[in-house]
C-alpha cells in the first residue's frame, strides 16, 4: 500500500501543475479590455481587468506594469512599486517595467533607485526618450549639470525632428491650399521657440513666408 501511494506522489503533483498552468488565452483577453478601459481613463475597472488578467497568468508581464500604472494615477504608488517588482520577477530586463519603476520612485524622490531602472531601461531601449528626461531630472536635482544636459539633448534632438516633421506637413499643406492646417502646425514651432535649432527655425520662417505671398 505504501509503495502504490510513493508511485502516486509524481502523479499528483503532474496534475497539480496541470491545474494550476496559466490560462494564457483568458489572461489576454482581460488584458485587452484592461487596455481598452485603460484608454478610456476608466482606471479603476482598468485595474479590476488587469488583476484578472495576473491571476490567469502570473507570467504575464505587461498587466503587471499596467496595473501599477493604475496603482499610480490613483495616488498608490506603493502598490505600484509592488507590482513592478513582480513585473522584473518575470523579466529582469523588461525595459517597460524598468522605466515604470524608475518613474514610480522618482516621483517618491527615491533618486538613486530611480535611476539604476531608468539605467537599465535605456540598456534595453536606448531611445526611451521618457527615461531621458526623467534622468536629466535626477542629475539637475544632484546639480550634476553635464550628465542632466547629456539627457536633455537627448529629448531635445527628437524635439527637432518633430519640429521638422511639422514643418513639412504644413508646406504640403501650403501647396495644397489648406493654409489654416499649415499654420496650424507652424504654430507648434511658434510655441516651442525657445528649444529648436535655428535650422528648424529657419525652414518654418521660409514656409510662412511663402503661405503669406499666396494668400
Amino acid at each position: 500500500m505504501r509503495r502504490g501511494w510513493i508511485c502516486a506522489v509524481p502523479a499528483l503533483f503532474f496534475l497539480l501543475g496541470f491545474l494550476g498552468c496559466s490560462d494564457r488565452k483568458g489572461a489576454l483577453e482581460h488584458f485587452e479590455r484592461g487596455r481598452l478601459l485603460y484608454s478610456e481613463q476608466r482606471l479603476k475597472e482598468a485595474l479590476t481587468s488587469f488583476e484578472r488578467a495576473i491571476k490567469a497568468d502570473r507570467a504575464l508581464k505587461q498587466a503587471y506594469v499596467m496595473a501599477a500604472k493604475c496603482r499610480f494615477y490613483l495616488g498608490q504608488e506603493s502598490a505600484a512599486v509592488g507590482l513592478l517588482e513582480k513585473a522584473l520577477k518575470v523579466d529582469p530586463g523588461y525595459a517597460d517595467g524598468n522605466f515604470w519603476m524608475g518613474k514610480v520612485c522618482y516621483f517618491l524622490g527615491e533618486y538613486r533607485k530611480a535611476e539604476e531602472h531608468l539605467m537599465r531601461a535605456l540598456e534595453e531601449d536606448s531611445s526611451h526618450l521618457d527615461a531621458h528626461f526623467l534622468l536629466g531630472g535626477i542629475y539637475f536635482v544632484q546639480g550634476s549639470h553635464e550628465k542632466a544636459l547629456a539627457h536633455y539633448s537627448q529629448v531635445a534632438l527628437s524635439l527637432d525632428l518633430i519640429a521638422l516633421s511639422r514643418v513639412k506637413m504644413a508646406e504640403i499643406y501650403a501647396r495644397s491650399g489648406q493654409y489654416g492646417n499649415a499654420l496650424e502646425e507652424l504654430s507648434f514651432i511658434e510655441k516651442n521657440r525657445e528649444l529648436l535649432d535655428a535650422q528648424v527655425l529657419d525652414q518654418a520662417y521660409r514656409v510662412f513666408a511663402g503661405i503669406e505671398d499666396l494668400r
